[in-house]
């Protein structure tokens, strides 16, 4: 999966400004701020999703700390205000296995911890607060999952906002099968690969196809025979 959007939020109580950890691998983040000084130094692109084929997947943050006013709109060079502790936030994830009806949460912790000296973009010394807003974190997702939610919040939050991705957003379409060429298996899914099938004549591309179709009888553009029945083929080494 390619980078996304993504945020939270502290909430700054008093005539203070309000904090959001934010990302996106666009130029304009969340709330209006402006990232490409960001992304040209190596942070803020958002969250990024890698998975191992077998519903195990590695989330991966790149935030950047920005202030807001309580309307939502960015202010430019900005720090934390000083209180003699530090600034925390909390991650809170959680799965579907019926497009949203219903959540089970698989994961809720503190992972951020910020000094109250600590600056915002783009404020001398932003990159250090960037760095320590970095995080990899890997998960076995239930193989029934339809969606994940992920929630990251100030240990005293504002602006709620939950971060949905659908499974087909975390683990992109595939191609299931290899091929051996001299002396190894190699996968056709990557970008050189491909399937095709003799049909009519002609030979035609087998499209990819989503993972949450792996294992279900007759679904899915590539089948295997298992059980007596035909069935989405998994990813290989699956």
């Amino acid at each position: 999966m390619a980078w996304a959007d993504f945020w939270g939020a502290y909430n700054n109580t008093g005539p203070y400004n309000n904090v959001v950890l934010g990302g996106s691998p666009n130029s304009t983040g969340p709330y209006g701020a402006p990232l490409d000084t960001a992304h040209a130094a190596g942070f803020g692109r958002g969250i990024h999703f890698g998975d191992d084929g077998n519903y195990g997947v590695t989330f991966q943050l790149d935030l950047v700390p920005y202030a807001v006013t309580e309307a939502g709109a960015y202010r430019p060079n900005q720090a934390y205000v000083p209180f003699g502790g530090n600034y925390r936030y909390r991650l809170v994830v959680s799965t579907s296995n019926n497009n949203q009806a219903s959540w089970n949460e698989i994961y809720n912790q503190f992972i951020f911890s910020h000094p109250d000296t600590w600056s915002m973009i783009y404020k001398a010394g932003w990159d250090v607060t960037a760095r320590a807003s970095q995080w990899t974190q890997f998960f076995q997702l239930p193989k029934d999952t339809t969606h994940v939610k992920i929630e990251l919040m100030g240990e005293e939050a504002t602006f709620p906002h939950q971060n949905i991705y659908s499974i087909q957003q975390i683990i992109p379409d595939f191609r299931p099968w290899a091929v051996r060429k001299n002396g190894r298996f190699l996968s056709c899914d990557r970008a050189t690969g491909f399937f095709k099938k003799r049909s009519g004549g002609q030979w035609k591309d087998v499209p990819k196809y989503a993972v949450d179709q792996a294992g279900k009888d007759n679904a899915g553009t590539s089948r295997i025979r298992k059980g007596g029945k035909w069935k989405g083929q998994s990813k290989v080494g699956e």
